[in-house]
């Protein structure tokens, strides 16, 4: 190896090696095993270097991979909440469509308006109309304070 002799010779080669070696990939093993074969407890260091940068992109990745699937969920919870959200607008229209449809049914005179003794006959006649009182609290006793 041409470097192998000023490989570690000083702070500024050994930095300038080892970034050599993790983040361009050159040479890890030409640099590293002859100094391992003179001092074997070196291999600790460069063990613990190259497990150091192995951990560091795996869990680069991992986090990577952790954004994607959050921001997937995210979209996921979105249409889920808009999906909720139209069903109860279109609830919403079928009981405006049917209350309409009962209040033109208990409006026996056809003027457009229902009386209060026309809306108590429909709670009386209509057990449709009053279940759907009956399901928002009103009475039959509050209908006059409704009405």
């Amino acid at each position: 190896c041409d470097r192998c002799g000023r490989a570690y010779k000083s702070v500024w080669q050994a930095s300038l090696t080892i970034i050599q070696v993790i983040v361009a990939g050159d040479s890890w093993g030409h640099v590293t095993i002859p100094i391992i074969d003179k001092e074997p407890l070196t291999i600790l260091f460069f063990m613990f270097v190259l497990v150091s940068v192995d951990l560091l992109v795996i869990n680069l990745i991992l986090a990577v991979v952790v954004d994607k699937a959050q921001q997937a969920h995210e979209s996921d919870q979105a249409l889920v909440v808009k999906k909720k959200a139209r069903q109860k607008e279109q609830e919403q229209e079928r009981a405006q469509a049917e209350l309409i449809r009962m209040c033109r049914a208990m409006d026996a005179d056809k003027s457009g308006c229902l009386t209060l003794e026309e809306l108590l006959n429909g709670y009386d006649s209509d057990q449709y109309f009053a279940n759907s009182l009956k399901a928002m609290d009103i009475d039959k006793e509050d209908l006059e304070m409704v009405f």
